[in-house]
């Protein structure tokens, strides 16, 4: 039997849809830095994890993020070959490692951040408010790592 939607439902299919739909655009035609490192969107995740909880292991990274042990391992690879994150000894465990955002990492987003506002910026009608929509997306994060059991952010 399929499930009737409700107005709230409605506005959370349409919420999810505008959502993705935007980082589409942006991520097609926001691009124009040069100097921009680029990342596929699995090291994307990636990243953003590192980014938010630097010296995680790399089996944290996996759970957290939802990888395989083998895609986690060679997503590390390849953003390590990029410069953007560094393994180092656990200082608590010498035999296991853990995951840090290099410099190189943290100008990357500073570039991609811009990159992303002047984007939007000329786009986006300044008559248009969108810290009402930044705040519910930051609670719609948070509401849905909570009830995933996973970080936020």
């Amino acid at each position: 039997m399929g499930h009737r939607e409700t107005e709230r439902d409605e506005q959370l299919a349409d919420l999810a849809h505008l959502v993705l739909s935007v980082g589409r655009d942006i991520r097609l035609y926001g691009h124009p830095d040069a100097e921009i490192i680029e990342i596929t969107e699995l090291e994307s995740l990636v990243m953003n994890y590192v980014q938010q909880h630097p010296g995680v292991s790399p089996t944290r990274i996996c759970t957290e993020v939802g990888l395989r042990s083998s895609n986690t391992s060679a997503v590390l690879r390849s953003l390590v070959e990029k410069g953007m994150i560094e393994r180092r000894p656990n200082p608590d465990d010498r035999r296991s490692i853990s995951v840090h955002p290099t410099a190189i990492a943290a100008e990357n987003l500073r570039r991609v951040r811009d990159m992303w506002a002047r984007f939007l910026a000329p786009r986006v009608d300044a008559t248009v408010d969108v810290a009402p929509a930044v705040e519910l997306l930051r609670a719609v994060e948070t509401s849905v790592a909570a009830a995933l059991g996973t970080r936020s952010g």
